[in-house]
């Protein structure tokens, strides 16, 4: 976003509740970009960074776009925390601005003890996924890597994720007060398809509601 334009009107906020995201994000992305100095990164909760009242004095400004990438929604394990958050962010996007998320999910996301391992050639990659609450449609999963010489990271990322439908999130986007939502499903592409003029995506919904 900052690199794409030499304006000083072209900022970016980084914002997330750890201290070694925020220490990692400013030694391996704000120093790498040569105008770092548009880019603020903002230790807290997310919820309470650009409040309203002022009394924030770490809040940015209202903003075009907010990512809320790597299923970061699904972190909020109530409803009423998930239309909570999609409020705030209504409130802190200028007109017209735009909400864009990504949820986890998929045809094995309510099943327990699923494991997928991927080769990428100096390591591998482990999926484990442990549990699944039909009640409150938590599940547990972690990631880990084998490398070559045989020895094991296991278990070096662990999560725990609310599993949301599409239809779940679009009526709580709407319900927050968003005036448009959209929805992209990534579709996944084999092999001998790979090489095809398509983009691997297809929009699959929009509705009144924005996303």
């Amino acid at each position: 976003w900052v690199r794409s334009r030499s304006l000083h009107d072209r900022r970016a906020f980084g914002i997330d509740i750890d201290p070694e995201v925020i220490e990692y994000a400013q030694n391996h992305v704000v120093n790498a970009v040569d105008d770092g100095s548009r880019i603020q990164l903002v230790c807290g909760d997310v919820l309470d960074v650009g409040s309203e009242d002022g009394t924030n004095s770490l809040a940015p400004p209202r903003v075009d776009i907010i990512a809320a990438f790597n299923f970061s929604v699904c972190y909020f394990h109530q409803r009423c925390d998930l239309v909570r958050y999609l409020t705030h962010s209504l409130n802190n996007l200028r007109d017209f601005g735009l909400l864009f998320c990504d949820i986890f999910g998929g045809a094995e996301a309510t099943q327990s003890q699923v494991r997928r391992v991927r080769d990428l050639g100096s390591f591998k990659y482990q999926f484990q996924q442990h549990s699944y609450d039909l009640q409150t449609n938590i599940v547990h999963f972690s990631l880990g890597f084998k490398m070559k010489d045989g020895s094991m990271l296991k278990d070096c990322f662990t999560y725990k994720f609310r599993i949301y439908s599409l239809c779940e999130l679009k009526e709580a986007m709407l319900e927050a007060g968003f005036s448009r939502v959209s929805i992209w499903i990534a579709t996944k592409r084999s092999e001998e398809s790979s090489n095809e003029a398509s983009d691997g995506e297809r929009s699959s919904d929009e509705d009144e509601g924005s996303a």
